[in-house]
Formats: C-alpha cells, structure tokens, sequence
C-alpha cells in the first residue's frame, strides 16, 4: 500500500525525529556526565521519551490520512515526550548519590514533574481521539470493536493518571 507524504506529515516527521535525535544526545550526554550529575536518572527520562516518541513517528509516517487519526496522537505522544525531555535535563541538577540536588538545573525537573501530568493526559485524549477518528471511518463491527478500545483506552489512562497522581 503506498501511502501519499503531505508536506504537514513531513514536517511532523521531521519534529519527531529531531525530538528523537535531542533525546539520544541527552542519553550520551548523561554518559559522559556520569561521574558529576545523576546519570542514569537523567538517561531514564529521555529514554521514555524515545520509546514514546518512536510509535508517534511510525503513526506520522504510516498513516493513510493527515487527519486527527494521525495528529492528536502524534502530538500527545510528543507532549509526553516533550516533558521528559525537560524532567531528563532538570536530572542533571542532582549529584551522582541522585538525592542532593547539586546545581539549578534540578528546577527543571521539578517543571518537569508538572508537566508529564499534562503530557500524559495529552497523550491519552490523542490516543482516544485517534481511534475515534479510525472508527469513525468503518463500518459493522469494526467500528463497535475501535470504538470499545476506545473507550477502554481512555478508562485506562484515568486509571493510570488516578494511579501516579492521585486526583
């Protein structure tokens, strides 16, 4: 099946994977780093933001239409990103003992700590309405059957939100 690439696809193709490139350099970065910040804290976080942003470009580069389908969850998977991304540079605030905070780049990560709340219920209402947009395209029980993740989708990530934050 070969899939038409609109320049709006493109371009979003193009964020993801220079997103997936900064997240790489952080992962060396907090290699080299090792002996003066908390690395492997620092090294998690943008490795979470690799494997979130990994299947937003897949769904950016695979997907038929460049409608919602494609971008609510591209984009809430890249806010997830985006705010590990700032919770992985506020990491190389902590010492090597990953307890004392050591300089005042650790203010990002407690930014960072608001702003995966926001990331994942991005990333949830993207995920939803992109299954949405999927079922609203078929037909029988196609359709139930998208629509039925759907809804179990959504009740998840309430649940996984309810879970690590408590609300």
């Amino acid at each position: 099946m070969d899939v038409p690439v609109t320049s709006a696809r493109r371009g979003l193709a193009r964020l993801l994977v220079a997103a997936i490139l900064v997240c790489l350099v952080q992962v060396i970065l907090a290699q080299f780093l090792s002996g003066i910040v908390a690395a492997g804290h620092a090294t998690y976080h943008a490795v979470i933001a690799i494997a979130v942003l990994v299947p937003a470009l897949g769904i950016a580069l695979r997907w038929p239409h460049s409608g919602t389908a494609t971008w609510a969850p591209a984009l809430g998977l890249l806010a997830l990103a985006a705010a590990q991304l700032v919770e992985s540079l506020g990491a190389f605030g902590y010492a090597v003992d990953n307890d004392t905070r050591a300089n005042g780049m650790v203010v990002l990560h407690d930014l960072g700590l608001g702003l995966t709340g926001l990331g994942m219920t991005a990333a949830i209402i993207g995920l939803v309405a992109g299954l949405v947009a999927v079922g609203n395209r078929r037909r029988g029980w196609a359709r139930g059957a998208i629509v039925g993740t759907s809804v179990a989708t959504g009740l998840a990530g309430v649940l996984v939100m309810k879970m690590l934050f408590g609300f």
